[in-house]
């Protein structure tokens, strides 16, 4: 039975996680190179003219699928002090609070997760999102959490494939504009 963390607890978690650069070894590990290629290619197909002009990630890690989102502005929403340091220069932090419906790209991976605060982090993912805007989320099928269709409803677009011995799913959303 898997026990969900209290936000202090998932605090303290996540910052001893990235005590070291890339804990996970995302940066190194080619399934993970094709989950970031996966996320970019549904956010290019799904963008209009080609781009998107503020893009947030929720939930970023360090950075690095963040990094290569297709847009003008680039942010990152991140728990850990230690992950958002290593944030590419290219990447501005925010803090919660501070992205009321701005965003007409918003992606969230590896973080609805029954373990994590995944109303939260639902609830981060919908405030950031403008009318219009358009929702990626990309989350291993053994722990996910379908957070956001029962917010939004289905999503236009749903892919699976193969991640480390386990399966992946992408999902993407386009929110109502009104």
């Amino acid at each position: 039975m898997t026990m969900k963390r209290t936000d202090e607890k998932t605090k303290e978690w996540v910052e001893g996680q990235y005590a070291k650069p890339d804990p996970w070894g995302y940066q190194r590990h080619p399934d993970d190179k094709y989950r970031r290629l996966m996320v970019m290619t549904a956010c290019l197909g799904l963008a209009p003219d080609g781009r998107f002009r503020k893009a947030l990630d929720v939930g970023a890690g360090e950075g690095w699928i963040t990094q290569a989102l297709p847009a003008i502005e680039i942010y990152g929403l991140e728990l850990s002090d230690a992950a958002a340091a290593r944030f590419p220069t290219s990447v501005k932090r925010l803090t919660d609070g501070t992205h009321d419906h701005s965003f007409d790209l918003v992606v969230s991976t590896e973080t609805m997760f029954e373990h994590y605060n995944w109303k939260q982090i639902r609830d981060a993912i919908l405030k950031a999102a403008a009318p219009g805007a358009l929702i990626v989320t990309c989350n291993n099928t053994k722990w996910e959490v379908p957070a956001i269709e029962k917010e939004i409803g289905s999503p236009l677009l749903v892919q699976e494939f193969p991640y480390r011995g386990m399966v992946m799913r992408l999902k993407a959303w386009r929110v109502c504009a009104g």
